[in-house]
């Protein structure tokens, strides 16, 4: 197993998302955030250390504003699901266990919805470089 670099990941308004890999092969990416009841956008950082190819799927699970809100991550990680983790007031929801933060921007409403999901596609290292805009 090997490791990949996310260097960003943002997930859209319109569902679509903007993302920049380092050592990747790139598969197919569902629509993250198309459905969501809420108006927030995230970001994903960090250099993904788990195992295998796949979608890293990000659950709001209590609602809330920032700081009160808890999210469940589920991964192509034979550990997943992780949490629930509480997103901190300003908007970080830190996952040490595969070298992934993501940071959430709030769009107007003040909260995080429960039942909400964004969606990063997350691959073990292939050897390649590749950018999707």
């Amino acid at each position: 197993s090997g490791s990949t670099t996310l260097t960003t990941a943002t997930a859209l308004s319109d569902g679509s998302v903007a993302v920049a890999y380092q050592d990747t092969e790139i598969l197919p990416d569902p629509d993250p955030g198309q459905y969501n009841a809420g108006d927030d956008t995230s970001v994903a950082n960090g250099q993904y250390t788990g195992t295998g190819d796949g979608n890293l799927v990000i659950e709001i699970t209590t609602g809330g504003v920032y700081g009160a809100a808890w999210a469940t991550i589920t991964c192509p990680d034979p550990s997943s699901p992780i949490g629930p983790i509480n997103i901190t007031g300003g908007g970080v929801l830190n996952i040490p266990t595969i070298g992934i933060t993501i940071t959430f921007t709030d769009g107007g409403d003040g909260i995080l919805i429960a039942g909400d999901t964004w969606s990063f596609p997350v691959y073990e290292d292939k050897g390649k470089f590749v950018i999707i805009e």
